[in-house]
């Protein structure tokens, strides 16, 4: 929660949309979500569904966080479970918004 009151601070002075802001929090309170992978299945495909529109850009920014740390090589286990998980209920033709 502290990076995302330091985010909504730093949003607020540049003045930046609603919309927008509602995004980028969004991103920086769950880039951290099941970094151990140890999350549900039932659990992440509830979170896929609730916040589907998002869920590449969060993906993105997970990768990209791995990416920049000291191991940051490949792709990080968690985003290849949730990108699986998100093909496989795209193909099921699961519902994407809830």
């Amino acid at each position: 929660m502290v990076g995302e009151n330091i985010a909504e601070n730093i949003l607020n002075r540049l003045k930046v949309s609603n919309k927008e802001k509602a995004e980028i929090l969004f991103l920086v309170k769950n880039h951290m979500k099941d970094l151990k992978g140890d999350m549900r299945e039932e659990k992440v495909r509830l979170f896929i569904a609730k916040n589907y529109s998002l869920i590449d850009k969060l993906i993105l920014l997970r990768q990209a966080d791995f990416r920049a740390g000291k191991d940051g090589d490949g792709t990080t286990p968690t985003n290849k479970k949730w990108q699986r998980i998100r093909d496989e209920m795209i193909k099921e033709n699961t519902p994407l918004t809830i």
